[in-house]
């Protein structure tokens, strides 16, 4: 549910052309968010660089614009049009924008990555069916469409841009030469610039005979058509209806003039009805092609689920007319004498039939045009809307936060933090009238103090936000669903179960009423939800819903989506902690697999497998696969994270850990040590990561007969996981446990047999803690023993 932005305006500087490792330092000094990878192209614009945003782990390419003198007007407009348009575009296999804006002086704007192959190769290597080209091909025609609903032309359609990923889902790019409809409100005079008259602008061999003409005013939905339709005839064949290898005036003469070769005499696999629909496509006059991408879709599912296609009805009278044409004297000859032969009943029956279908094609083509031009109107509305919120959110930022940041107003050592504080109580005054906008202010602050680890003024600005949504928008508007998941999952990272509970059920049935049961978003927070309940040990209702959620990816999405393989995740680590490992893990062998495969190795969502499979083999007490798992891990997350984020710490305190299980005390020390002194100094008291810390050392320090040392830590451990743990969690019982047996070790029996006992109820009824009720009750036993007391032991669950 992100919303992009649109560009600020700023004055940008130049980059030498010879300093692109200069380039990304200067973007990750601005950029804090995003840790940049490797350089994916570099053209006339500028160059695209891919990057991980930290705080969601999604892989993202960012382009940066070609500045200064570098780079022409025409080139910056086709820039800003191309985010403006990827903005208001949603569709799954359109490329989607994130974020915009500058940058070290520098225009950028974020969007997906997506890690594939351009569609020819993709098509050339999997060698794939007809069939399952042309299913294929309908979805990429679906996503045209969507920019053909409002008013927007692509104009550079080829197989290099669009890229299908490893689920065989195919994403549409590059908008930056599309042209927007007369009256859409992006066509205005400086997007003159990119249609000067006479100017070719698009990809040659693929590029449609209007569109050398240069009269810009030729050119509309149907020139996409054509486009298609050369890339469906490469799909088939594998060649182009032309040659266009030769000089460019050669090749421009073929296209305009050449009728094409039937598909069918170059792949003998295919049929009339596909030679039919890419003819029609590649028509030299727009009149006699498709209308636009979904006319095209349409015909393509009529052929695969076995109807009649429309470009059959006609396609005689086509090809009679240029016959006609052609050979008109001996066609009037023919004419005559077919006049005489044929009947006048058949003809005027004939013609009665063919009429009433051009009259009732004419009116659903009328119906269907009204439909997309009202969807086109609704959709120029909300794009100026969003606009209109985004540029005052921007001149918020830019006017009041670094005003309040001025020496007159907080002195000479104001930092940001401090005119973010300072501003943020302008919000609801300035924007009295505009709620809405108040609302997104709110919300980039709260997200800003929430990457700053500030959970408390983080979950202020969140409340304002979602205070403000809900009221004017309604609890079902996606923006207020959007919210109430951020408020979400701030909590669970603030260690506020309860809460975060709250809002994820809130927000799930919300999603459902919005999107349905079945929905990729609709699963993805039923498996947020689902791991949740993990954390408060509630498995029955953890592993349904995340058993659930996994299906539904499965079907929607594929193996290979992130959404998918973090649910597999989920469901794995499930079934580890309730004692079912051996189911766990080929999940987690098959996910870690997919993730390298498809996110590369040092990807948040491959670190995260990683840890996870290292754990299953510490369950298995296979030590030294789990630390060497681990080592691997905790050398990433460095790497990635930094030392001091909760996942490096939680890796060094899970490796600390598997080295006192195999003996070494001393490296264990040294490692917990080291993650006890950065929590205590980066995160808050009772943050998990912290307090699962703290516990471990106290454990270790009670192997190495530090009693007096532990308890301070057990106590501190204890009583920080009540305050965001449910009486009767399994932590909790644990944390009784490892106090009891170290006031034992003290002489302070009566104090350690209500521990013990605590931590054996609460341990014996926790599905997956068996040996650690096992190790609470012998303490127990052996502690009363000692003391003359005769006990019986509880059962331990199964």
């Amino acid at each position: 549910m992100a919303r992009a932005s649109l560009p600020a305006c700023a004055e940008a500087r130049a980059v030498p052309s010879d300093s692109e490792a200069r380039l990304v330092e200067m973007l990750s000094a601005d950029m804090p968010g995003y840790e940049f990878g490797e350089t994916i192209s570099r053209g006339g614009q500028g160059i695209v660089m891919r990057a991980v945003q930290k705080a969601t782990g999604r892989d993202v390419a960012i382009k940066v614009l070609r500045t200064g003198h570098l780079a022409s007007e025409n080139e910056r407009v086709r820039f800003f049009r191309e985010v403006r348009i990827l903005a208001q575009l949603r569709h799954p296999h359109i490329v989607t924008v994130h974020d915009s804006g500058v940058a070290a002086g520098l225009h950028y704007f974020v969007m997906d990555y997506i890690h594939g192959w351009p569609l020819d190769e993709y098509v050339r290597e999997r060698k794939l069916s007809i069939r399952a080209r042309l299913e294929l091909f309908v979805k990429i025609c679906d996503a045209v469409n969507v920019a053909h609903l409002r008013g927007i032309i692509h104009r550079d359609l080829k197989p290099g841009n669009v890229r299908v990923d490893a689920a065989g889902e195919p994403h549409v790019l590059d908008f930056g030469l599309a042209k927007v409809d007369e009256q859409d409100t992006l066509a205005n005079t400086k997007d003159a610039a990119i249609t000067v008259a006479g100017q070719f602008l698009g990809s040659l061999p693929w590029a449609a005979p209007e569109q050398f003409s240069g009269r810009s005013e030729t050119i509309d939905l149907r020139t996409d058509v054509y486009s298609l339709g050369v890339m469906f005839y490469q799909l088939v064949t594998g060649l182009f209806p032309y040659d266009v290898s030769g000089k460019f005036s050669d090749a421009v003469r073929n296209i305009c003039n050449e009728e094409p070769r039937r598909p069918s005499l170059i792949a003998t696999r295919i049929d009339d009805d596909v030679d039919q629909m890419i003819l029609k496509c590649l028509r030299k006059e727009p009149d006699g092609r498709y209308e636009n991408a979904g006319a095209l879709a349409r015909e393509i599912r009529r052929y695969l689920s076995g109807e009649p296609i429309e470009a059959k009805r006609d396609s005689g009278w086509y090809l009679m007319r240029k016959a006609l044409h052609r050979h008109r004297v001996t066609a009037t000859v023919v004419g005559l004498t077919l006049l005489l032969i044929v009947t006048t009943t058949i003809s005027l029956a004939l013609l009665y039939h063919r009429e009433r279908a051009i009259t009732e094609l004419e009116r659903s083509l009328r119906v269907e045009a009204q439909e997309a031009r009202q969807q086109a109107i609704d959709a120029r509305l909300e794009a100026e809307r969003q606009g209109r919120i985004k540029s005052e959110v921007n001149h918020f930022f830019s006017g009041e936060v670094l005003a309040a940041a001025s020496p007159e107003r907080l002195g000479p050592s104001a930092t940001i933090a401090q005119a973010m504080d300072a501003a943020a109580g302008l919000i609801d005054e300035s924007f009295r009238d505009d709620p809405i906008v108040a609302g997104e202010i709110h919300l980039v602050l709260g997200a800003t103090y929430l990457g700053q680890g500030n959970y408390d003024k983080a979950q202020q600005h969140y409340a304002a936000s979602l205070r403000q949504f809900r009221d004017r928008l309604g609890a079902d508007h996606e923006a207020t669903i959007s919210v109430g998941l951020g408020m979400a999952r701030l909590h669970e990272q603030a260690g506020r179960f309860e809460l975060a509970e709250r809002e994820f059920v809130e927000g799930l049935a919300a999603l459902r009423r919005r999107l349905g049961e079945s929905h990729v978003e609709v699963h993805e927070i039923e498996c947020n939800l689902g791991w949740l309940y993990a954390r408060l040990g509630r498995w029955d209702d953890s592993e349904a819903l995340c058993r659930r959620a996994t299906e539904g990816l499965m079907k929607l999405v594929g193996s290979d989506h992130p959404d998918t393989l973090n649910s597999m995740n989920n469901l794995a680590m499930i079934l580890m902690e309730t004692g079912r490992a051996d189911e766990a893990e080929p999940l987690l062998k098959s996910g870690l697999e997919a993730a390298r495969r498809v996110f590369g190795p040092d990807n948040p969502s491959t670190l995260v497998s990683m840890g996870n499979l290292a754990q299953l083999y510490a369950r298995l007490d296979r030590l030294d696969d789990a630390i060497a798992m681990s080592s691997s891990c905790l050398d990433a997350r460095r790497k990635v994270y930094g030392g001091e984020h909760p996942s490096t710490l939680l890796m060094l305190n899970n490796l600390a850990m598997l080295h006192a299980r195999k003996g070494d005390a001393d490296k264990a020390s040294e490692f917990l040590a080291e993650a006890y002194e950065i929590a205590n100094r980066s995160l808050e008291q009772d943050h998990p990561t912290r307090v699962s810390i703290t516990s471990n050392l106290g454990a270790l320090r009670d192997r190495q007969g530090r009693h007096a040392e532990a308890e301070p830590l057990h106590r501190e451990a204890l009583n920080a996981a009540r305050a965001y743990l449910p009486e009767g969690h399994a932590y909790i019982g644990l944390y009784h446990s490892r106090l009891g047996q170290c006031l034992a070790s003290l002489g302070r029996g009566d104090e350690a047999a209500v521990e013990l006992r605590a931590g054996q109820k609460i341990l014996s009824a926790s599905p997956g803690e068996e040996r650690n009720a096992r190790e609470a009750q012998a303490a127990l036993d052996q502690l009363e023993q000692s003391r003359g007391v005769t006990t019986e032991s509880p059962p331990s669950a199964e």
